[in-house]
């Protein structure tokens, strides 16, 4: 398959979690990863964290977000 473009870098990785209570302890304890500031929200409907993961292209922040499955 050919694309008319190439990827440069990821912006931001969005997962939906059904324990959302561990995989925010796994993202944030085990692999050590910062939560941004006002990177918690407490919803409703649901609770999303957001986790720096680095600088991608063009000075942007790749972001990694954990959703309460609910």
């Amino acid at each position: 398959m050919t694309r008319g473009f190439t990827p440069r870098a990821l912006g931001e990785i969005a997962i939906r979690c059904r324990d959302y209570e561990a995989m925010v302890a796994f993202y944030e304890t085990v692999l050590g990863l910062e939560v941004l500031p006002d990177g918690r929200r407490a919803g409703p409907p649901q609770r999303i964290t957001f986790f720096h993961l680095g600088e991608s292209f063009g000075g942007h922040t790749a972001v990694l977000a954990l959703f309460e499955d609910t």
